[in-house]
Order: C-alpha cells, then structure tokens, then sequence
C-alpha cells in the first residue's frame, strides 16, 4: 500500500482525540501509541513505550513488512498515533486504518508539542 492509494473507503469518524484524551488512555493503560517522526525526532524523547513506525515507511508500502507493523497487526488495544505537530499523524491515522482493517485508530491532535505527559529518551 502507497499513499497514493485511494482512502476514501476509510471510516474517517472518531480520527481524532485530544491530547487529554490520550493522556487518559495513557495513564489507564488502554491504548498502544505510535509515533510516525523520523528517527531524530523520536530520539530527542517520546510518549514512553510507543512505537516507532515512521510516516515514510508508511508512504512507502514496506510497513507491512515491518516487525512493529506485524505486533500491532496482533494486538487488540486501541491505537494512538502522533507525530510532532499533529498532521502526520493524522495521515499515519487514516493509512493504518486502512492497512490493519480497524476503526480504533486515532491521530493525537497537536502532537507531541501538545502532549503533558511524561517523556522518555528512547535506547534504540
């Protein structure tokens, strides 16, 4: 799947939650978080336990070939992907939706910068 992939058959309701909203999610352990940033912006610090899974690999067709695509393909919680700012996620949002089939995908709205929770560095 590339991002020239026609979209309009994703469910689009329900695309976006605040970071409150998130935060709560967070907190509750009821949500798995992806970031969708390049490799230096997740390592200056991100949502702690989130994965990786950058917007260009998205674009580009080769997630499903992923590990982190295959795990969240497995998991049954929730999705919360974020980005910096708010607007890669909502791509990231529509394009997993549509690749793992699930309405229970959501884009954090104002991105990390708006996120009031912790932060960690990540390792790898």
């Amino acid at each position: 799947m590339t991002m020239d992939q026609n979209f309009d058959d994703v469910n689009q309701d329900n695309l976006e939650l605040s970071p409150n909203e998130a935060l709560e999610k967070f907190r509750g352990n009821s949500a798995v978080f992806v970031d969708v940033r390049e490799a230096p912006e997740w390592e200056s610090g991100c949502v702690p336990s989130s994965f990786r899974l950058p917007l260009s690999l998205l674009a580009s067709g080769r997630a499903a070939e992923s590990s982190v695509f295959a795990t969240l393909d497995a998991l049954d919680a929730p999705i919360i992907v974020y980005c910096h700012g708010g607007v890669r996620s909502l791509t990231g949002a529509v394009v997993l939706r549509k690749m793992l089939r699930r309405d229970d995908v959501q884009s954090m709205s104002g991105g990390i910068i708006a996120w009031s929770g912790e932060l960690e560095v990540p390792t790898t």
